[in-house]
């Protein structure tokens, strides 16, 4: 996925700044089930049913919290 590799990309030129990750935050237009962080929804980008939320939580290893 190219926001996941897009992060990664970004945390690791920027190791020497950062000392420890504690929030990864992201917009987003579309639906996201506030719930489960699975995104529903979003215009011009196919997407069935993503678990966003569990993405971000295993690849960074912190927590996922959904707004609407």
């Amino acid at each position: 996925m190219k926001l996941i590799f897009h992060l990664r990309n970004f945390l690791d030129a920027n190791q020497d700044i950062l000392k420890e990750l504690i929030a990864v935050a992201i917009s987003l237009s579309g639906l996201v089930d506030a719930e489960t962080g699975i995104v529903e929804y979003m215009p011009h980008v196919s997407v069935d049913k993503l678990p966003l939320g569990d993405l971000i939580r295993d690849e960074f290893g912190v927590q996922c919290f959904y707004r609407k």
